[in-house]
């Protein structure tokens, strides 16, 4: 099982994860997010652990009053209030340490547009002697910036640096929520977010039986979604343990909040309630998909907090990736969150440093 590992080493090697390079332009820290893949904010610290969901989430803030402008929808579907601006950053460092490094290849994850946010491409550095630069857009994964440079000289400095300006819209929930259903035919792209994933596994018999236990007297299915929510929310307890499969988190009755939102997917999912993983900075949450009267299908977002009403995001983070079973050519297991990935041919590596975040203006 394959959960939110940092991939910031060369392959067959043994590196250094180079930092200092960053505070060239941003006088903030780097440091891993719970001990998981991603790396933290280059402009501004990230929490530890987002523990102070539930707190933040009575608070006032600018992103809340932008929020609470949303205009009700026409239609149906989720409801957006006035976009909340980031510039972020992704960044990739390679060193010659020893001797000439031959053959380096790099990946680095870029954020993509979704109905909540607009991407728009920035300044970027890459080295004039990269050879081949593209982007990769593969069907099981996010998308990914190659870059293949034939030779860095011993004690040269490669950076790849990619800056993006980010709108992100909060949400609200729909006002009419009775509409919803679960969906009753999928197609293949949706069928996956039934399937298991590395740390959500939702066949277990235990989970089964408590999502059923949690249905008891409950008829609509917006209001399913949000019995599995509430009763996550009341009774698994915030720790500090280390990312966890949903069964165990279910186990032991206490998890991260990221531990949390991969139970709520298994638990969605054990419903026939395709739910998914979101990866946004300072912002974990999950999405559910349900249908409307016409069959019209909508993602909500879903916050594991008392707080913050289901289908809300109140407080929106650059979303980084969407999803949480991936694969790419690089890794042969199940990724759940893609990170950049570096590599090389011969007997000489370089030293290899990863980061994404805000960026300080």
């Amino acid at each position: 099982m394959h959960i939110r590992k940092h991939h910031s080493a060369v392959t067959q090697a043994t590196v250094i994860v180079v930092i200092g390079f960053l505070f060239c332009f941003s006088s903030g820290s780097v440091s891993a997010q719970n001990g998981s893949a991603r790396v933290a904010s280059l402009g501004q610290k990230e929490s530890a652990d987002q523990a102070t969901d539930d707190k933040a989430a009575n608070s006032k803030s600018s992103a809340d009053e932008n929020a609470s402008k949303a205009v009700s929808n026409a239609g149906p579907g989720p409801v957006y209030g006035e976009p909340v601006e980031f510039q972020w950053r992704t960044i990739a460092k390679a060193v010659a340490v020893d001797s000439d490094v031959e053959g380096l290849f790099i990946t680095l994850p870029i954020p993509e547009d979704w109905p909540e946010q607009t991407v728009i491409k920035g300044e970027e550095e890459i080295p004039f002697d990269v050879t081949g630069v593209e982007i990769r857009k593969l069907p099981t994964a996010p998308q990914q910036l190659l870059a293949a440079m034939p030779r860095l000289s011993k004690s040269s400095t490669a950076v790849f640096s990619l800056t993006y300006n980010i709108s992100v819209r909060p949400t609200l929930p729909p006002d009419d929520t009775d509409q919803y259903v679960i969906p009753g035919k999928l197609d293949k792209t949706m069928k996956t977010w039934l399937d298991d994933s590395p740390g959500i596994s939702h066949k277990d018999s235990r989970l089964r039986s408590a999502v059923k236990d949690i249905f008891e007297e409950t008829d609509k299915d917006w209001n399913k979604v949000g019995k599995i929510k509430d009763w996550i929310s009341n009774n698994i307890a915030i720790s500090n343990q280390e990312n966890a499969d949903a069964p165990l988190t279910l186990k032991t009755e206490s998890g991260t909040v990221e531990n949390r939102l991969r139970l709520f997917v298994a638990m969605c999912r054990a419903a026939k309630i395709p739910a998914r993983m979101v990866w946004a900075h300072g912002n974990d949450h999950a999405e559910f998909y349900l249908e409307d009267a016409i069959g019209t299908g909508y993602w909500f977002p879903c916050h594991i907090s008392n707080g913050i009403a289901l289908g809300a995001d109140p407080k929106p983070g650059v979303v980084q990736q969407k999803g949480d079973h991936f694969r790419v050519p690089e890794k042969k297991e199940e990724l759940n969150f893609v990170n950049g990935f570096a590599s090389a041919k011969g007997k000489s590596r370089p030293a290899i440093g990863f980061a994404e975040g805000l960026v300080q203006e």
